[in-house]
């Protein structure tokens, strides 16, 4: 926790850096940066450095107001989401395997059932982390000094305290273990919305195991030479291996999927798709189990179109499916479908809509997307 007098500013500036990037990236990277700040600014106050303080909030003022220049905050969406709860840790995740690209993640380990939406935030730890915190015990019961565990303990509450709330918050309030749904905590619903805001619990999990690496290693370094000073370096080597060999299954099958991904045709390119979404004003899912496939969302956002699914509406799902209900209800009756654009992988709804003499369809990889003839050479009946 503790950083040199001379490198508290730089710090701090660091700091800043990641949350405006956070802000910009990915909003889960926010907490998981948050949490080590929070961290550095208690060890500066127990140090009376009570300036970090105006670092800290100075710090989150910039970040939101980055937020609201870019347009993540300040636009009426709703940051809340439903499925606190859902897409949470599963207390196997850290010895389990799985995740939903079908990689082999352990040569070592069979995979174990999840059920809701576990599957959000992959955790596992690897044969050759588990190795290491075996080794880092061993390690401190040997060499270590057991009359200094409590004012270890002591100097490092907020520290523990910090990994604790990370480690519930991830678990949430629906405890699952394997398939099995142990027991659920009925929340308040102001504190299960402010919850929804960071809905895929497990991924806060992440500093922890962050913390569980870097616990390791300085174990390691500091009780492991045995009379060699390069010891440590041997035993770190040894864990390595053992995590990668543990990993090497699904490394090999990462680089052969991107490897073939590399002869993949973008459909950012499509001369079709182009055409008609440069002309266009909105997208939207006419049916079709398209949901979550983000890469349709790709030549839309290039023209700015108005987008009326997943990944755009974030917290607004219920607002934005009733309302693309009712456009799609409105064209297939009239036929007045103006600029939008709608996409279906179900040929008898195709043959519905352009029963209208203006509306035509462009299909690609099995996809049909249906807008006015008017709007581009590439939509045909």
């Amino acid at each position: 926790m503790k950083h040199k007098e001379s490198y508290r500013l730089r710090t701090y500036i660091y700091y800043l850096v990641f949350l405006v990037l956070a802000i910009g990236i990915h909003p889960y990277f926010l907490p998981m940066i948050g949490m080590f700040m929070l961290l550095s600014v208690i060890d500066d106050i127990q140090r009376k450095k009570f300036l970090s303080i105006a670092y800290l909030f100075g710090s989150l003022g910039i970040t939101c107001l980055t937020g609201l220049l870019i347009g993540v905050l300040g636009t009426g969406v709703k940051a809340s989401r439903d499925g606190y709860g859902f897409y949470s840790m599963n207390l196997n995740s850290l010895l389990n395997p799985t995740s939903i690209g079908g990689y082999r993640w352990s040569a070592f380990l069979g995979v174990r059932p999840q059920t809701l939406g576990n599957y959000e935030g992959f955790l596992y730890a690897g044969v050759g982390v588990m190795a290491g915190l075996l080794v880092a015990a061993v390690l401190l019961i040997i060499k270590g000094d057991i009359r200094k565990a409590p004012s270890v303990l002591k100097r490092n509450i907020p520290l523990i305290a910090v990994c604790v709330f990370c480690t519930l918050f991830a678990i949430s309030n629906t405890v699952t273990y394997d398939d099995m749904i142990l027991f659920k905590v009925p929340l308040p619903k102001f504190i299960e919305e402010t919850c929804g805001i960071f809905r895929s619990s497990a991924r806060i999990l992440y500093p922890v195991f962050y913390l569980i690496c870097i616990g390791i290693i300085l174990t390691v370094w500091k009780y492991g030479k045995f009379g060699n000073k390069r010891a440590p370096y041997y035993i770190m080597l040894i864990l390595c291996v053992i995590q990668i060999m543990d990993l090497r299954y699904a490394l090999i099958e990462k680089n052969h999927r991107m490897q073939a991904g590399l002869v993949f045709e973008s459909i950012l390119e499509d001369p079709g798709l182009n055409s008609i979404f440069e002309k266009s004003d909105s997208f939207m899912i006419q049916s079709g189990f398209l949901r979550w496939d983000y890469a349709m969302s790709i030549v839309p956002l290039k023209h700015h179109n108005k987008l009326y699914y997943s990944t755009a509406v974030s917290g607004s799902y219920d607002i934005a499916e009733e309302e693309k209900d009712k456009i799609c209800s409105y064209v297939e009756r009239t036929g007045d479908i103006g600029k939008n654009v709608m996409v279906t992988d179900n040929p008898e709804e195709v043959a519905r809509f352009i029963s209208h003499d203006n509306i035509g369809y462009y299909e690609l990889n099995g996809l049909y997307y249906m807008a006015d003839m008017g709007l581009s050479e590439y939509l045909h009946k």
